[in-house]
């Protein structure tokens, strides 16, 4: 699936440890700007929201700018001992997960799916990471991949809330509007209160009828 024709929105994606500070960001062109979302996993990788937190948040510096010169320093201290750590023990998980994790927080996906990878390559049963994947694959716009690892994680751990509505995501964007309501309804069970179910599903129905009048574009199931 191409960039472009990417017409899901993720709204609320923090993008907060790399820069220093939160920042709201919208994902596929802004659409769904109103609908919260459910965070990323626990370990690393995907966007957190209120479900989540841990050291990779920060409270807001402020609305904007350049991040402070000792936050970046820092930054940069880190990626240099992880990537130190990863040289001397390639099978190092954690510091393959945490590599990964700051690449997605910067929005650098590319490098962000390859540290995944080579994660699950030395842990291939590890969940966490694994939905980390699959949400940095469905914002490179690659829903079908993203599918095919969201569903190895739940097959692995069905009682992961994060994978489920990462899938859920993943299914919309493919135009499978029951499966992606099958799978937002299994995360909200596992995870009450997590997102506003009614208003997801309003926002789905404004993209299925968009989409079914729109040349070219994704009829509804």
């Amino acid at each position: 699936m191409k960039k472009e024709q990417i017409s899901f929105a993720i709204a609320g994606v923090i993008f907060g440890f790399l820069v220093g500070f939160v920042v709201s960001h919208e994902i596929y062109g802004g659409r769904f700007a109103g609908v919260p979302v459910m965070g990323g996993s626990s370990m690393a990788g995907s966007p957190r929201g209120p479900a989540q937190s841990g050291a990779g948040d920060a409270s807001p510096a402020g609305g904007g700018g350049a991040p402070p010169m000792d936050m970046m320093q820092q930054v940069q201290q880190e990626l240099d001992a992880l990537k130190q750590a990863v040289k001397e023990d390639p099978r190092n998980v954690a510091a393959l997960g945490r590599l990964a994790r700051l690449y997605m927080d910067a929005g650098m996906y590319d490098q962000a799916a390859k540290f995944y990878s080579d994660a699950l390559d030395v842990d291939p049963a590890n969940v966490h990471i694994r939905t980390d994947l699959g949400s940095c694959l469905l914002m490179m716009g690659k829903a079908d991949d993203a599918l095919r690892q969201l569903k190895d994680a739940t097959a692995r751990d069905a009682g992961h809330g994060q994978t489920w509505y990462w899938m859920g995501l993943a299914h919309v964007e493919r135009g499978e509007y029951e499966e992606g309501e099958a799978a937002f309804a299994r995360a909200l069970e596992l995870s009450p209160g997590s997102f506003d179910m009614a208003a997801l599903r309003a926002e789905i129905e404004k993209l299925k009828a968009k989409r079914a009048g729109k040349p070219g574009g994704v009829s509804p199931s």
